[in-house]
């Protein structure tokens, strides 16, 4: 996984919860550089997997709600990386329509050794869409933030609703989105 993606968790905890919680995280792991992680490398995803299980821990936070949480402020730390692949798009449901296609690509073409999950829609028109995740990371949950978090920057309010679960058995997560009408 890309360095970015661990200074931005080592940011939100910091800013959230405070450096001393990164700092004991940091300690109850086996880290390869020691926290010490530079947004242009890359590491092995069994880091910020034991990341997130050692954050649970620390921070007596469920996973869900905590990679909930993650998924969003990511999306705006990769917002403020790669503006040009959002802001090609007006409306939310095309641009989480073109992630797996768009966005994923172009990712391992400015990144040779970024590994992205696979995402595909099946269906979609202005105000919903079924999208399909599949990764060996499993880490759906934090797809799930990532989605929020871009619902926020279209300012759309979304009904997500995550129908089947690599975790529970599927062979690949399935997310229903729907944008609420404006009242």
């Amino acid at each position: 996984m890309k360095g970015m993606i661990f200074t931005s968790l080592g940011d939100l905890v910091e800013e959230e919860f405070g450096i001393g919680a990164w700092n004991r995280t940091l300690a109850r792991i086996d880290s390869v550089v020691d926290g010490a992680y530079i947004e242009a490398d890359t590491y092995p995803a069994s880091e910020m997997l034991s990341l997130v299980g050692a954050l649970v821990e620390e921070l007596q936070v469920p996973a869900p709600q905590l990679l909930d949480l993650f998924g969003q402020k990511l999306f705006f730390d990769l917002y403020r990386l790669y503006p040009e692949l959002v802001d090609r798009h007006t409306e939310l449901v095309p641009f989480l329509a073109s992630v797996g296609t768009d966005i994923h690509e172009e990712m391992k073409i400015l990144h040779v050794d970024a590994e992205v999950p696979d995402m595909r829609c099946d269906f979609y028109d202005r105000n919903q869409l079924t999208m399909y995740y599949d990764s060996p990371r499993k880490m759906c949950l934090l797809a799930e933030g990532l989605v929020r978090g871009a619902a926020q920057h279209f300012d759309k309010t979304i009904e997500l609703e995550h129908s089947e679960c690599m975790h529970e058995g599927a062979d690949r997560c399935k997310f229903e989105m729907r944008l609420v009408p404006a009242s």
